[in-house]
């Protein structure tokens, strides 16, 4: 489950031409990220990054601005092996 400081890999960095416009800095595919925030939005449950900070945009409906965010289907958690367990591997494999 994605959560604030989850580390995630970009698995899709496909943005739209009017994205592109709008958002100068985005994520690259199999680029790794820490999540910052999780949101949910009127397109369903969206992130920010650590990593990555771009200014704020007018609202669509007029009222303030706001940080864009990247839906969450963009990114696969990154399961962190303990160095412990990978040792273990290593000498059974021996």
């Amino acid at each position: 489950m994605l959560k604030l400081g989850s580390s995630v890999v970009c698995i899709n960095d496909s943005f739209s031409d009017e994205q592109i416009a709008m958002i100068p800095n985005r994520p690259v595919r199999d680029q790794r990220y820490t999540i910052d925030e999780v949101l949910i939005t009127r397109r369903g449950k969206a992130v920010t990054l650590v990593e990555i900070d771009n200014p704020p945009l007018k609202h669509p409906t007029g009222l303030g601005t706001f940080v864009p965010s990247f839906d969450i289907n963009r990114f696969r958690e990154l399961v962190e092996v303990p160095a412990e367990m990978i040792k273990e591997a290593e000498e059974a494999m021996a």
